[in-house]
């Protein structure tokens, strides 16, 4: 998993940034040896860093979905 990290890192960066992101942790066999691409699941902690109105729900699905562009309405 880690290889499969480090190959995407800026573009996890960069998702990170445009969906508002102050930081992002992963967990469970993501980050043992335990994890096999094929059928284990990604385990993820994510802390916005949101302010008064911010759209946790459609932030997180953005991110889930990899989507880059924050909602302009």
């Amino acid at each position: 998993m880690r290889e499969s990290i480090e190959l995407k890192k800026r573009e996890i960066e960069e998702l990170c940034r445009a969906r508002s992101v102050r930081r992002l942790d992963l967990f469970g066999s993501a980050v043992s040896d335990r994890f096999d691409l094929r059928s284990s699941d990604v385990d993820v902690l994510v802390e916005f860093d949101a302010g008064p109105g911010f759209d946790y729900f459609g932030n997180y699905f953005d991110l889930k979905e990899g989507d880059h562009a924050p909602d302009s309405g």
